[in-house]
């Protein structure tokens, strides 16, 4: 494999393998003897990754028709956005939306709305207590459980992690919830704080992309600097998506 900078590589490995589907790609962008340690276990040889992000992948599909491609529209729409970066500073960018496209919508939830059983996707920091500390919350619809499951790092906070997992309990104290949730390997315990920002995610569509509303775009930043958005997450009735 040719050496190249470690930007390309990592461009390519999103727009090919994760966008494009093309497990083939991997051939090309991971070494043999390449190793992983994911949700805390530990994965060996390039084959191995491939059949890992095989089954990532699969997860993702069969979680059937909740995301919802973004059909019924003018080929290669461009929207403007307000976008957030690592440091929550506002600055504008121009997007273009991808054929692809699909489009969900979070709404505001309560610690209420949490139940044992349930999948979600919850920002956290380690609190130094053996636990750790909510940064915001997002319960999955059931037809998306499962995915993305794992603990991995965010980028919210230093040292912030996402775990995407199922609640194996719950309980209610003074101090706000601390919940359980599991995953393929392991577990993390998670305290809730009562001014944690929690949101349900639902199929979306091409109407809930109205001026005003607040979004959540995963973009590639392409070669000819140019931003294309695969995904787009809308807050409906005032609610800011709060990945």
């Amino acid at each position: 494999m040719a050496r190249r900078n470690s930007v390309e590589i990592v461009e390519r490995f999103w727009r090919e393998v994760w966008q494009s589907k093309n497990l083939n790609a991997i051939d090309d962008l991971v070494i043999e003897d390449f190793a992983i340690t994911s949700s805390g276990g530990q994965i060996e040889t390039r084959d191995a990754f491939k059949k890992w992000v095989a089954a990532f992948l699969s997860s993702i599909n069969d979680a059937g028709g909740c995301w919802t491609p973004y059909d019924n529209r003018p080929r290669a729409p461009v929207v403007e956005a307000r976008q957030a970066a690592n440091d929550r500073a506002s600055s504008k960018a121009t997007i273009t939306l991808a054929d692809d496209l699909t489009v969900n919508t979070v709404t505001e939830a309560s610690i209420d709305n949490i139940k044992e059983g349930d999948f979600v996707g919850i920002a956290n920091v380690p609190d130094g207590g053996g636990t750790s500390s909510a940064l915001e919350v997002v319960i999955f619809p059931a037809a998306l459980k499962g995915t993305g499951e794992g603990d991995y790092a965010w980028y919210l906070k230093p040292n912030s992690s996402m775990t995407n997992a199922t609640v194996a309990n719950a309980v209610k104290g003074v101090d706000g919830r601390t919940v359980t949730v599991t995953y393929r390997s392991g577990q993390k315990k998670i305290a809730i704080p009562d001014n944690t920002p929690i949101v349900a995610l639902a199929a979306g569509k091409a109407d809930d992309l109205k001026a005003g509303a607040a979004l959540f775009i995963a973009a590639v930043n392409g070669s000819d600097g140019k931003f294309t958005a695969h995904r787009v997450i809308v807050g409906t009735d005032g609610v800011v998506p709060p990945m």
